[in-house]
């Protein structure tokens, strides 16, 4: 009868099919270590570009923190240079009134 099959066609057709698992599984795993060799270079350039980004971000602020104070002394000198300037005038104006 077609119902009753041979216990001996399973036994082949299992061995066949975990054959073909068998396989399957060295494709996948080459696929899988392809995978993971391309998620650690990924990791890696990622750990990278966030490192180079710290560094950039760092470099901003004390170029910032620079300027400002260059600014502020530059404001400082010109300010006082000006008054020199101004005082020596008034030095020397005064000089030429007494003489």
């Amino acid at each position: 009868s077609l119902s009753r099959v041979s216990p001996r066609l399973l036994c082949t057709a299992t061995q066949q099919k975990n054959g073909d698992e068998e396989a399957d599984r060295p494709e996948q795993s080459a696929a899988e270590k392809a995978l993971q060799e391309e998620k650690s270079k990924l990791d890696k350039q990622l750990k990278d570009m966030t490192e180079k980004y710290k560094r950039a971000l760092a470099d901003t602020e004390n170029l910032r923190t620079r300027s400002q104070k260059m600014i502020e002394d530059a404001k400082l000198y010109g300010k006082s240079s000006c008054f020199n300037v101004f005082l020596f005038a008034w030095f020397y104006f005064k000089m030429v009134l007494i003489a």
